[in-house]
């Protein structure tokens, strides 16, 4: 039986279900190979596919469009550091891959950056250009120590990106990167809301939801 997971799920314009997760049986990929399905509305499997090519793989979002092919937002392990880059594949309604984009961290970033940390996207939407809103956690590295901030990244229909923000509080940290979800949405205005948990820095280090209002551009609007 071969040794593959979901981890992310969503219904296809046909009434079926397409499914992202890992293959960890293909010899292409050391740590799994990124494993996508298309399922019927019975749930008999009509395609599926590996990534090849990427190490440890894993998709944490995916957005069904309308033409019935999908994207997701996810991580893959750069080795021999075994760090996290973030990734992106579109994928066609055959299974055919499209495209597929990793971003990684380097020194210019954004302040506090540094080559060789951790990235990873962990929602994505797409939006009213055609684009794509993603977000995600990268490490940070600052006088006081390292950290988590939270990125905001705006792509073209290919995956390009147009803007890229980070955001952190003085008084707060988010999860580390790949374990904790940062949810974004579109709004009416054009803007986005990204929401989720963060941790207070101070004792008793409390759980607090977290809401953030960006601007078309990513600038904080509250």
């Amino acid at each position: 039986m071969a040794a593959r997971s979901a981890s992310v799920v969503s219904g296809t314009p046909d009434g079926g279900l397409i499914l992202a997760g890992g293959d960890f049986d293909n010899p292409a990929c050391g740590g799994g190979c990124g494993w996508f399905a298309r399922l019927s509305g019975q749930g008999s499997i009509l395609w599926q596919h590996d990534l090849t090519g990427a190490d440890a793989a894993g998709a944490a979002a995916l957005v069904t469009l309308p033409d019935g092919s999908f994207v997701t937002a996810g991580n893959e392990t750069v080795t021999p550091a075994l760090t996290l880059q973030a990734l992106i594949t579109k994928v066609t309604a055959a299974g055919s891959l499209q495209w597929s984009r990793t971003y990684d961290e380097t020194d210019q970033s954004f302040p506090g950056a540094y080559s060789g940390a951790n990235f990873t996207f962990n929602s994505i939407q797409r939006t009213s250009d055609g684009g794509y809103i993603a977000s995600g956690v990268a490490d940070a590295k600052f006088s006081s120590g390292y950290a988590n901030v939270l990125v905001v990244m705006k792509l073209d229909a290919s995956g390009a990106v147009q803007w890229s923000n980070v955001y952190y509080g003085t008084n707060w940290l988010s999860g580390p990167a790949g374990t904790s979800p940062y949810p974004i949405f579109q709004t009416a205005d054009g803007g986005f809301v990204l929401s989720g948990t963060v941790q207070a820095r101070t004792y008793p280090f409390e759980n607090l939801f977290f809401l953030l209002k960006l601007d078309a551009h990513g600038s904080r609007h509250i």
